[in-house]
Order: structure tokens, then C-alpha cells, then sequence
């Protein structure tokens, strides 16, 4: 939570690689309650500010919503097209990194 706590209060200034980064950082793929408890912690520091107990924090969603994205894609149509190792890991990041930035945009324009 120290290192990355900055970043889910600028989420909506970070590239999509960044968000994936934190994700990982979490190992929330295999663990997806590390992210739960990153977005607990990170609200307790928000709310616990004098003037921030009541105000909404749309971090929070969006974090769970790019989250979503990411792990909706699966390592299944990488291998079934007959890529192995390195390149199915390179592959599942360049499609997770494009599922965050489908939903930071979606976001933009509402």
C-alpha cells in the first residue's frame, strides 16, 4: 500500500500500463483480495483526511472496473493460435493494458 497508495488517488492521470503494473504489483490475478484490501486501506487514508469523510471517490469503481477488464483476458485464444512461453505472456499484457485503456477512455467521454 506505501508504494503504490499515490497512485490509486491519481488514477485518472495514469497510463493503462501503470494500472496493470499496480495489478500485478498486488499479484491481485491469482489474489484478487490484495486488491480489495489496496482499495480498503487507500479509502481509510482518503476519508481519514479532515473534510473527505462524505465526498465520493470514483477511484475506487474505476480501479475495480479496469481490474475487470484486465482480467476478463485469458491466456486461452493466445495459445490456442499457437503461441508459447514469453509470447503468450506478452500478448496477455498488450491485450490487458488495451482493456484498461478501452475503459479509461469509456470513461472520459461520459
Amino acid at each position: 500500500m506505501a508504494e503504490y497508495h499515490t497512485h490509486l488517488h491519481l488514477l485518472f492521470e495514469l497510463r493503462p500500463a501503470t494500472i496493470l503494473k499496480i495489478f500485478e504489483a498486488l499479484d491481485a490475478f491469482r489474489r484478487p483480495h490484495k486488491l480489495e484490501q489496496f482499495l480498503l486501506a487507500g479509502e481509510a487514508d482518503y476519508r481519514g483526511r479532515p473534510g473527505y469523510e462524505q465526498t465520493p471517490m470514483p477511484e475506487i469503481n474505476m480501479f475495480k472496473r479496469c481490474f475487470e477488464a484486465a482480467q476478463a483476458v485469458t491466456t486461452h485464444a493466445f495459445i490456442k493460435s499457437g503461441l508459447q512461453g514469453v509470447e503468450i505472456a506478452n500478448a496477455l499484457r498488450k491485450q490487458r493494458i488495451s482493456a484498461i485503456r478501452q475503459i479509461m477512455l469509456a470513461n472520459k467521454k461520459a
